[in-house]
Formats: structure tokens, C-alpha cells, sequence
């Protein structure tokens, strides 16, 4: 999952390291007080001993001894520091300097980590992720447009190169924007522990909570990039299949945006899309907000679009059935809607390199002859045609 490896990216760069520093010379065995205190899961600071798990009644009969009396208020065993013997005193000593080293360290690793995260983002990449979605939409599309396209054309490797591109790009924006704040933010986190003793107890909370929130930033920003590429994609597709106009579908479910359960049901044509932002006037397709869980429908039955007589291929019906022209890169003759399909199907897949440079060509398919202006693949304006078995008699 792309959540999956943005999350790995965040671990690695940002956590890793300081989570290796505090398990450093971590004691396994807890036999007593002292050892306790050298593992970090007792501590005496303000005259108090405070302990994050419950400890054995062998420990606090221990600290009794000693002189502690347990204070719910101060949620530990108050004691007078001059109570302390000598070799506890050295552990609560030998506690704070390791500490004390072990916070500049990550301290140090956070001031340098703007050399290495560079490297670690051109590391990082979502091509075979990109693949896979494009492969998902290729078939839906398919299953989508069935009805209407007996061919589906398909997208140029020059189209998918640039939607990954531009997936990967944007991914890395918000990584890196989002890196540089966490950054920030640890440090600031991390600095109040200099004058507060240097307790790492205190410093394991605070990478938890930053992993935390880095693994929910990482789903967002897969979810919401994923989105905003398949928004971009299925406009493509739609677009170079013929499809010019599209029905926007809401998830209605008591938590869509306003405006965009207003746009619900409604049909657009991709060159005036609908503003999807009323604060920023921002116009765009389903899924392309921050967080949108919209869709865009593509409108394969030419009775929806309003009263004109238009199908996806922006032809009209003629009174006869007849498909004729209505923009200037279809058909200028009277093509059923199957005929049309076939030729072009015909064309994309058996033009030659010439025939593209020459932007026009004759073709002999089944019964017909075709006068063709090429305009680019899968865009022919079909400007003649006759039957061959008439030319011969």
C-alpha cells in the first residue's frame, strides 16, 4: 500500500534512529531499586520517586525502608533526598548523564537530517503503485463504457508517464513540506527536556506521538493523492474515448461538503468544470479537494444531456438513426454508431508512421472506402466514404 511505504519513509528518516538510541544499555533484568532506576522505569525527580508500571511489593517495601511514603496526590513515594544512599544516588546520577547523552544525540541527528533526506526522497517512488491503480481504472473504464465503445481506446505510455510523474511529484511535495514541519516540531518537543532533566520516559511519548500522527498524516496524504490521480485519470480516459461530459456522484452520508452534495446528480462537461471550493472559487473535478470522496460518472446515454439529440461521441442522431458530425474531429458523413467504432478501431491500430505525417489516407475496410484526416490517434475526421462493389461495376 502507498500509506504503507510513506509511513516507512517517515519511520526510517525520522524515528529509527532515536528509537535505537533510547533502547541503548537498557538493562533486561529488573532485580531491585537500582536497577530500576538504570532502566529508566523508576524515577526520582522533585524528591519524589514516580514510576510509569506498577513495581513488585519487594520494590516498594524497599523505597519504605528507605524512608518514602506513598502520596496519591504526587502519585509516588515522597522521600528526603538525603535518605538515598550513596548507590542509589550514583544510579539516579549515571541515569541523568546517559540521558542527557542520549537527547543530544537525537538532537544532533534532527539538526543534520536536512543533508540526508534529500537522498532518502529520491529513494522514494511510486511507479509500480501508479501501475496497478491505472490497471484497476483500465478495467473499470471498460466495464463502464461497454455499452457504448466496443473499442475502449487506450491511453499513450507518453499519458501514463505524465500521471505518474505528476503523482510522484506531488507526493514528494507534501512529504518533504510535511518532513521539514515534523522536523520543527521534535525539536521543540525535544528541547524543554534539557531543562526538565533530561527524562527519556518523557522523550519515548513524544516519538510515539509524532509516529502516531505520521502514520495519519501518511493514509491522508495516500488517500488524497490517490484521489487526485484518479480524478485526473479518468478525465483522460473519458476524454480521448469521446466522453466529453460527466454526472458527479456524492457519497451521501451526512458528512460530504455542502456545495458538493448540491453538486450531486448534476452533468458537466470537462472544459467548464464546477467550482468545488466556495471559500476560493477553485474549480475542478470529483476527488480533486482536499479529503473529497467524490466520483465523476461518464454519461453514456445521450437522452441525459439536456434536449439535445448528442451521444458520447459528440454526434448527433439524425431522423434516420444516423450518426452525424457535431464537432470538427468526428465524422462529417452519416455513420451508425457501430460503423464508427469499427473504423476507428481500424485506424488506431493499423496507421503507419507516414500515414500520421501525412495527416490524411485512404482505407479499404470491409465493403468501403474512407477518406480520412488524421489529427492525432484516435482522433480522424472521416470527410468521405463509398462502397467498393459499386466503383467496380
Amino acid at each position: 500500500m502507498i500509506s504503507r511505504k510513506i509511513k516507512q519513509f517517515f519511520d526510517d528518516l525520522l524515528f529509527d534512529f532515536m528509537e535505537a538510541v533510547l533502547k541503548n544499555n537498557r538493562l533486561e533484568n529488573a532485580l531491585g531499586l537500582r536497577e530500576l532506576i538504570r532502566r529508566g522505569d523508576v524515577v526520582f525527580e522533585s524528591g519524589v520517586f514516580r514510576f510509569e508500571h506498577r513495581i513488585s511489593n519487594n520494590v516498594a517495601k524497599e523505597i519504605e525502608a528507605l524512608g518514602g511514603k506513598f502520596s496519591r496526590a504526587l502519585k509516588g513515594y515522597k522521600i528526603d533526598i538525603k535518605k538515598i544512599p550513596p548507590v542509589l544516588q550514583q544510579a539516579i546520577a549515571e541515569v541523568k548523564i546517559n540521558n542527557a547523552d542520549k537527547v543530544k544525540k537525537i538532537q544532533a541527528y534532527l539538526d543534520n537530517l536536512q543533508d540526508t533526506k534529500q537522498f532518502a526522497l529520491d529513494r522514494l517512488k511510486f511507479d509500480d503503485e501508479v501501475i496497478k491503480i491505472g490497471a484497476d481504472l483500465d478495467r473499470q473504464f471498460k466495464e463502464v463504457t461497454k455499452p457504448v465503445l466496443e473499442i475502449a481506446p487506450k491511453m499513450t505510455e507518453f499519458q501514463k508517464s505524465e500521471i505518474a510523474k505528476n503523482y510522484t511529484n506531488n507526493l514528494e511535495y507534501y512529504i518533504r513540506k510535511w518532513t521539514d514541519q515534523e522536523i520543527v516540531k521534535l525539536r521543540e518537543d525535544i528541547q524543554p527536556l534539557v531543562m526538565a532533566g533530561y527524562r527519556t520516559d518523557s522523550l519515548e511519548k513524544i516519538i510515539s506521538r509524532h509516529k502516531g500522527v505520521s502514520e495519519r498524516k501518511a493514509k491522508f496524504l495516500a488517500r488524497q493523492e490517490t484521489r487526485l490521480l484518479v480524478a485526473e485519470y479518468t478525465k483522460n480516459r473519458m476524454k480521448q474515448a469521446g466522453i466529453s461530459r460527466f454526472r458527479w456522484r456524492t457519497v451521501l452520508d451526512g458528512r460530504e461538503r455542502p456545495e458538493h452534495k448540491a453538486l450531486n446528480g448534476q452533468i458537466f462537461a470537462f472544459d467548464e468544470l464546477p467550482i468545488i471550493d466556495a471559500r476560493t472559487g477553485e474549480k475542478g473535478m470529483p476527488g480533486q479537494a482536499f479529503n473529497c470522496r467524490c466520483w465523476a460518472e461518464a454519461v453514456i446515454d445521450w437522452t441525459l444531456l439536456n434536449n439535445d439529440k448528442t451521444d458520447v461521441n459528440g454526434c448527433l442522431h439524425g431522423d434516420d438513426g444516423k450518426f452525424k458530425s457535431k464537432t470538427a474531429h468526428k465524422s462529417v458523413v452519416n455513420l451508425s454508431k457501430e460503423e464508427y467504432n469499427h473504423v476507428v478501431h481500424e485506424l488506431n491500430n493499423n496507421l503507419t508512421k507516414k500515414e500520421f505525417k501525412w495527416k490524411r489516407t485512404t482505407r479499404y475496410i470491409g465493403n468501403y472506402g474512407y477518406d480520412v484526416i488524421i489529427n492525432d490517434f484516435n482522433d480522424y475526421k472521416i470527410v468521405d466514404k463509398w462502397s467498393i462493389e459499386n466503383a467496380d461495376n
